[in-house]
């Protein structure tokens, strides 16, 4: 470690009652990301499944594709009478997809392998409506997921401004879908598989046919990208060693955004829990227990570095290790970081991001604002 010493962010008050899950896509009972070996695969119900199909294309898994291209709307083919929409401030037309609306863009690409869809678009539904849509490859789904997939949508809370009930106790503030252009892959609508859905195309052209199942959405350009496995927490970590000591301590439950209105800030009692009032409740918890539920936070270092990170959490679920994955600045920083251990435990207490022995992970951060979920 060069003889420097740790940097360390704690945040406090994550987690809350029987949840007690912070920042990363939940992997419960009802999202295991662990690779599943398959013993029956004549099995009617596993042949057309995702899973299956990862494990029918493993070998397309291995090795680097470097492969990346953007696709504009002016490239889809669109039906009859679809034209574009030009949004002021935008530098290219924007196309709008509502629902039972179909387009198809052509993708050219130099080798035979998995690749991830990548869309980057404005959610137009209605607070509480959702948006989904499939997606066939040179004109046939390739597994049952990708006729329904889910297009992620955030939320936020108006937190700087928290009211009182007539007894003085912090009250829920108002929360509303947040306005904002969202990046992401392509995900299965059951939230199993948070990192992304791969496609299999083939060498040369292929047809992406996109068909919208519910909802509305302004889109701006489409990535279609190589997939490629991530690397070690060996390999993530140079070694260089930590910078000089920091200590930064984060408000759970001021939060930026969220990826579902069910998600919650709630109060807690416990004295070590902040912040803390003798005779009121305060808003000082976040839960979220859900498959794929996330939390974005938001924090500042004052230079590039490696450095710890740690909750104050309670994990409720009797006899029960649960997993959470950890993103940094939008991508999983390393193969470990898809499963950290989250033990059970009736108090509170500080859980480092670290591995199954405890070890804790360091994590490379940029000067200035970093966004963790």
């Amino acid at each position: 470690m060069n003889g420097k010493k740790k940097k360390i962010i704690i945040w406090s008050v994550l987690g809350a009652l029987v949840a007690g899950l912070v920042v990363v896509n939940a992997v419960t009972d009802k999202g295991n990301e662990i690779d599943i070996e398959f013993k029956e695969l004549n099995e009617p119900l596993l042949k057309n499944k995702y899973s299956t199909f990862l494990h029918e294309n493993k070998a397309l898994t291995e090795g680097k594709n470097d492969y990346s291209k953007s696709f504009l709307p002016s490239t889809y083919t669109l039906a009859d009478g679809k034209t574009l929409t030009t949004v002021t401030n935008h530098e290219t037309p924007t196309l709008e997809f509502a629902e039972d609306e179909v387009f198809n863009v052509n993708v050219d690409v130099p080798s035979t392998g998995l690749y991830q869809v990548y869309i980057s678009y404005w959610s137009l539904v209605d607070e509480y409506g959702s948006c989904e849509l499939s997606l066939k490859v040179n004109g046939e789904f390739q597994y049952s997921e990708s006729s329904q997939i889910l297009l992620q949508q955030l939320w936020e809370s108006n937190n700087d401004e928290i009211t009182l009930d007539r007894y003085g106790n912090e009250s829920l503030p108002e929360q509303k879908q947040k306005d904002a252009r969202l990046y992401y892959p392509l995900r299965d609508s059951s939230k199993l598989y948070d990192e992304g859905l791969c496609f299999k195309l083939k060498q040369g052209s292929n047809d992406l046919q996109f068909a919208m199942l519910g909802g509305k959405v302004m889109i701006d350009k489409i990535d279609v990208v190589g997939y490629q496995p991530l690397i070690s927490y060996e390999e993530y970590y140079n070694n260089t060693g930590l910078g000089d000591a920091t200590f930064q301590e984060y408000e759970a439950e001021k939060f930026v955004s969220k990826s579902s209105s069910s998600i919650q800030a709630g109060s807690s009692t416990d004295p070590g829990v902040t912040p803390f009032d003798m005779k009121r409740l305060k808003l000082n918890t976040i839960s979220f227990m859900e498959a794929g539920d996330r939390v974005d936070w938001k924090i500042n270092v004052e230079q590039d570095g490696y450095y710890n990170l740690s909750f104050k959490a309670m994990q409720g679920d009797r006899n029960t290790t649960v997993y959470r994955k950890l993103y940094v600045n939008g991508e999983v920083p390393f193969e470990e970081a898809k499963n950290i251990p989250f033990r059970y435990s009736d108090k509170w207490q500080n859980v480092a991001i670290a591995d199954f022995e405890g070890n804790p992970y360091a994590i490379k951060l940029n000067k200035g604002e970093n966004c963790f979920y």
